[in-house]
């Protein structure tokens, strides 16, 4: 194995379980093929929205499914990953984007909700 892509092809596919996710409310887990099908449609909606391999996304989320798909969407394409703590403060994020200048904004639901930042105030479109 050299790269994440090899990993990728070789590990990400068949019925087994890959993924466990509880909310609290239920646990939902994903397949190794679900996973697969799920990145690949990242990385077309990332091509989709005008990214290509080089650029950078800033990926602000909770620790979820959907974030182990995006990741692995933008490997498939070739986008860069930032990737930062669900934790952070909307202030660090716009540090980050001043410095990192990504060519997109992910955001997690609720994420930017009930402050008075925005994706136009970080100069950024989201990507999804």
């Amino acid at each position: 194995m050299e790269h994440l892509l090899d990993f990728f092809d070789r590990y990400i596919r068949g019925s087994s379980q890959v993924l466990v996710y509880d909310d609290g409310l239920r646990r939902w887990s994903y397949t190794r093929d679900q996973l697969r099908t799920t990145a690949e449609a990242w990385a077309g909606e990332l091509v989709k929205a005008g990214l290509h391999a080089g650029d950078r996304l800033l990926i602000w989320c909770d620790s979820r499914p959907e974030w182990v798909a995006a990741f692995w969407g933008c490997v498939l394409c070739g986008v860069v990953i930032i990737p930062v703590d669900a934790a952070a403060s909307p202030e660090l994020v716009a540090r980050i984007v001043k410095v990192a200048e990504p060519h997109g904004l992910l955001l997690g639901d609720g994420y930017m909700a009930g402050s008075r930042h925005s994706l136009d105030r970080f100069g950024q479109s989201a990507v999804a």
